[in-house]
Formats: C-alpha cells, structure tokens, sequence
C-alpha cells in the first residue's frame, strides 16, 4: 500500500487498526520495520555507489544517480543522492503520518525511533 500510495486504504488501515486492543502496536511495528527496510536499501544503493568510486568506475551508481549533476564526481553524486533519497523517504513517511494516521503521536514516535 505504501509503494502504490494507496492512502485511502491507508487510512482504513488505521481505522481498523484502533479498533483491536493491539492493532496499533501492530501497525506501529510494521511501519518501523518498513522505515528499517527502506533506509537499509538506501545505504546498500550508497555503498555500492562508494565502492564504484573507489574503484574509479566512472558508472552511475544506485537506482537515482541521474538526480545528481552529469559533472560530478561519482563520490559526491552518491552523497548527493543519498541525501535526497534520505529526505524523500522522511516526506513519504511524515506525509503519509499526517494524511493517513490523523497525526496520532503514538505512530509518530515509532516513526521517530527508527530515524
């Protein structure tokens, strides 16, 4: 659901989610592991990167290196990117927090913990 940016079922997530004694803590427990999974990608799509550097390959590296400017070195376009992923996937997650989970603090500092 959040990959396809299904915020309607998002939000009927939610609302069932409240509705069971333990359905936010489910809920909560998944969002922080997807937070986990998804940060994780990114510093793996930033290694990679890193190690390309090293190695003078000259090769784009990571899913959106094309964010970066064509004259950079790949070192810097991968902080580059990895900034901008980094700051993406925070937006999603807030946005969604916002939109979606009706601003509930509980949700919130579960997405706080993990970042």
């Amino acid at each position: 659901m959040i990959d396809n940016n299904k915020a309607e079922d998002l939000r009927r997530l939610y609302r069932l989610c409240k509705l069971v004694e333990t359905g936010l803590k489910c809920l909560r427990d998944q969002l922080k592991a997807s937070v986990i999974r998804r940060g994780s990608l990114i510093n793996e799509n930033a290694s990679i990167g890193s190690v390309s550097a090293a190695d003078g390959d000259e090769k784009e590296a990571g899913s959106s290196a094309g964010k970066a400017k064509k004259g950079q070195p790949l070192g810097l376009r991968t902080a580059i990117n990895w900034v901008q992923e980094v700051s993406d996937l925070k937006t999603k997650f807030d946005d969604m927090w916002k939109n979606d989970f009706d601003s509930n603090r509980e949700i919130e500092t579960a997405l706080i913990e993990v970042c």
